[in-house]
Protein backbone atom coordinates (compact mmCIF):
# COMPACT_ATOMS: atom_id res chain seq x y z
CA UNK A 1 0.00 0.00 0.00
CA UNK A 2 1.09 3.54 -1.04
CA UNK A 3 2.69 5.41 2.02
CA UNK A 4 0.30 8.04 3.28
CA UNK A 5 1.52 10.82 5.66
CA UNK A 6 -0.20 13.65 7.49
CA UNK A 7 -0.74 16.42 6.21
CA UNK A 8 -0.09 19.16 8.61
CA UNK A 9 -1.27 22.92 8.02
CA UNK A 10 1.17 26.00 9.34
CA UNK A 11 -0.97 29.37 11.33
CA UNK A 12 0.67 31.71 12.48
CA UNK A 13 3.22 29.96 14.70
CA UNK A 14 0.91 27.12 15.21
CA UNK A 15 0.60 23.77 13.84
CA UNK A 16 -2.68 21.78 13.55
CA UNK A 17 -3.39 18.58 11.86
CA UNK A 18 -5.68 18.11 9.16
CA UNK A 19 -7.80 15.03 8.47
CA UNK A 20 -7.96 13.90 4.86
CA UNK A 21 -10.72 12.00 3.75
CA UNK A 22 -11.39 8.74 1.40
CA UNK A 23 -14.25 8.72 -0.45
CA UNK A 24 -14.88 5.20 -1.68
CA UNK A 25 -17.41 3.74 -4.09
CA UNK A 26 -18.84 0.07 -3.72
CA UNK A 27 -18.09 0.53 0.11
CA UNK A 28 -19.21 -2.58 1.13
CA UNK A 29 -17.79 -4.61 -1.09
CA UNK A 30 -14.38 -7.01 -0.54
CA UNK A 31 -11.65 -4.91 -1.44
CA UNK A 32 -13.52 -1.70 0.25
CA UNK A 33 -13.74 -3.33 3.42
CA UNK A 34 -9.70 -3.81 3.64
CA UNK A 35 -8.91 0.02 1.99
CA UNK A 36 -11.64 1.66 5.12
CA UNK A 37 -9.50 -0.61 7.32
CA UNK A 38 -6.13 0.52 6.07
CA UNK A 39 -6.42 4.09 5.34
CA UNK A 40 -8.70 4.27 8.55
CA UNK A 41 -5.38 3.14 10.66
CA UNK A 42 -3.87 5.61 8.92
CA UNK A 43 -5.81 8.29 10.20
CA UNK A 44 -7.91 9.01 7.62
CA UNK A 45 -11.83 10.16 7.34
CA UNK A 46 -13.33 7.65 5.40
CA UNK A 47 -16.74 7.44 3.32
CA UNK A 48 -18.82 5.47 1.71
CA UNK A 49 -20.84 5.34 -1.50
CA UNK A 50 -23.50 2.06 -1.64
CA UNK A 51 -26.99 0.70 -1.85
CA UNK A 52 -27.08 -0.41 1.41
CA UNK A 53 -25.24 -0.59 4.73
CA UNK A 54 -24.79 -4.00 5.11
CA UNK A 55 -21.57 -5.71 5.03
CA UNK A 56 -19.89 -2.22 5.55
CA UNK A 57 -16.95 -1.73 7.72
CA UNK A 58 -18.07 0.12 11.00
CA UNK A 59 -14.89 2.96 10.69
CA UNK A 60 -17.06 4.01 7.07
CA UNK A 61 -19.51 6.91 7.37
CA UNK A 62 -22.40 5.41 4.94
CA UNK A 63 -23.84 7.29 2.38
CA UNK A 64 -26.47 6.13 -0.01
CA UNK A 65 -25.91 5.82 -3.53
CA UNK A 66 -28.90 5.07 -4.87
Amino acid sequence: MPNVGRWMVVVTNKTYRTMKTLLIAGANGFMARYLTRYFHAKGWNVVGLARHQEGMDENCRYVNWD
